[in-house]
């Protein structure tokens, strides 16, 4: 597995969100709710 893992390798075919250590709780759920309630 190391051999092909890269450091945040997100894909933009799938609109990938960064979730970080200096996100509140309530602010990731919030975001999460949004992006289901778009359709995203």
């Amino acid at each position: 597995m190391r051999r092909w893992w890269r450091e945040k390798d997100f894909s933009d075919v799938l609109n990938e969100k960064r979730i970080t250590s200096d996100m509140s709780m309530e602010s990731i759920v919030t975001e999460i709710y949004r992006d289901g309630c778009s359709g995203e």
